[in-house]
């Protein structure tokens, strides 16, 4: 499991934009979710970091989001 972070460009923001992180089965798969947003408006998310991470820092990240 990885968590990675991501900038998304947005044009007006004075900041010209902002972070977000997701998360994916591993490098492969989040690099491939960027290309997948990338496609659909052409340089609009960056990838920042990759991070391995566990099950049980997974379910900490995520369960605490909700």
């Amino acid at each position: 499991m990885v968590k990675f972070k991501f900038f998304i460009h947005c044009d007006g923001w004075a900041t010209g934009g902002y972070e977000n992180t997701n998360f994916a089965k591993n490098a492969k798969e989040a690099k491939s979710q960027i290309n997948e947003w990338n496609k659909k408006t052409p340089n609009s998310v960056t990838l920042i970091s990759i991070e391995e991470i566990s099950n049980a820092e997974f379910a900490e990240d995520f369960v605490g989001y909700c």
